[in-house]
């Protein structure tokens, strides 16, 4: 045999035979690369030329944090600022992220009551038309809170 030969089995000497973790062949397969991280919400921008700012809400910690051109977000680097947006660029790309991202759903309105054109119902504790409104009333003080003993509590004359 030649020496090339020899050496080709020279890993069934260096190995048992039988072992279940043993494995032949190249080297072991590439792990699949980590999805890139989420992209964070954009919920405000201050544009003053070198000054500026943008205010993201990282999708992990749901932080809201002040970033300007350059620093560190969601595995990238912010890249540019603007009235509407921001650039992030990753290693897989560059990332906008828009202030009014359609993507992102809207928040709910509060449901109405009544149909267009009808008058909603009052409020608790809301005055009603035509009826006088109640005297405001002074916050009380923890000192009027409290109370006498009734030895010392003043004589109060008799309602009529």
């Amino acid at each position: 045999m030649t020496d090339d030969k020899l050496t080709t089995f020279n890993v069934i000497v260096a190995k048992h035979l039988f072992n279940p973790s043993r494995s032949e062949g190249g080297p072991p397969p590439a792990a699949p690369a980590p999805p890139p991280p989420p992209k964070p919400t954009l919920l405000g921008v201050v544009v003053d030329g070198p000054k500026s700012r943008a205010y993201l809400e990282d999708a992990v910690t749901k932080r809201v944090l002040g970033y300007r051109i350059g620093d560190t977000i969601s595995g990238g680097r912010l890249d540019k600022i603007t009235d509407d947006k921001v650039v992030i660029v990753r290693p897989d790309g560059a990332v906008d992220v828009l202030l009014r991202d359609p993507s992102k759903p809207k928040p709910l309105a509060p449901p109405t009551v009544g149909a267009p054109g009808q008058p909603t119902p009052p409020q608790a504790g809301a005055p009603q038309p035509g009826q006088p409104t109640p005297p405001a009333q002074p916050p009380m003080t923890p000192r009027a809170v409290r109370r006498l003993p009734a030895e010392q509590q003043p004589q109060q004359p008799p309602q009529q």
